[in-house]
């Protein structure tokens, strides 16, 4: 009788096991979808992202083209006809239209 007793708890065990087993494979499968979910979802909001910085980027270089540009006119045709503190305002402004640039451009 303590053979058959051993016999049955060892089917028991054995059931068990395999019970628990199924429930985690199901759990890993359910965790698996959801890492699926979580992956498209991110790929998703990187996708935005990106078009939220090229179009911040557009945004804002384009007034720095202007100014690039009419400061850069000044400069070249305009540079005698401005006092010293003219000019030092000229060349600021060009220095701060090149690090605003930088900083766009690292974005």
């Amino acid at each position: 009788m303590t053979q058959v007793a051993g016999v049955a708890a060892m089917d028991a065990a054995v059931f068990t096991s395999s019970d628990r087993l199924r429930r985690l494979e199901k759990e890993l499968r359910a965790a698996r979808r959801e890492l699926k979910r979580k992956d498209k979802e991110l790929a998703a909001k990187e996708e935005e992202l990106q078009a939220l910085f090229y179009t911040v980027s557009h945004e804002l270089k384009t007034p720095l083209i202007s100014l690039r540009g009419f400061s850069s006119l000044l400069q070249e045709f305009h540079a005698g006809s401005l006092s010293q503190e003219g000019r030092n305002y000229l060349d600021r402004i060009v220095r701060n239209v090149d690090q605003m640039e930088q900083l766009i451009n690292s974005l």
